[in-house]
């Protein structure tokens, strides 16, 4: 550190005012890298939650025609209203 601030000091004004700058250039540019990184973080993590509402919906689609085609495969609800009322005729005591 000493030597740093030995070469530090024995820089002119303007040079001080051109290493300033050149850090303050090279600061706002890591700046702007961390903020598209930011951003870049949070548009993948949108749309991994995009996705996950996707098959999400995909699945509730899915079971939604699986119920529907077991339902007329069946004959639901019509055949089974029958028969359960004959069923509990049938189960009444005698």
């Amino acid at each position: 550190m000493g030597l740093m601030k030995s070469l530090y000091a024995d820089l002119s004004c303007e040079e001080v005012f051109e290493l300033e700058s050149h850090c303050d250039h090279l600061r706002n540019e890591w700046i702007a890298e961390m903020e598209a990184d930011a951003q870049a973080e949070d548009e993948a993590a949108e749309a991994n939650r995009r996705e996950a509402e996707d098959r999400e919906r995909d699945l509730a689609v899915a079971e939604d025609a699986r119920c529907r085609a077991y339902r007329r495969a069946w004959g639901w609800p019509e055949v089974w209203q029958t028969i359960l009322a004959k069923g509990h005729e049938l189960t009444r005591p005698a």
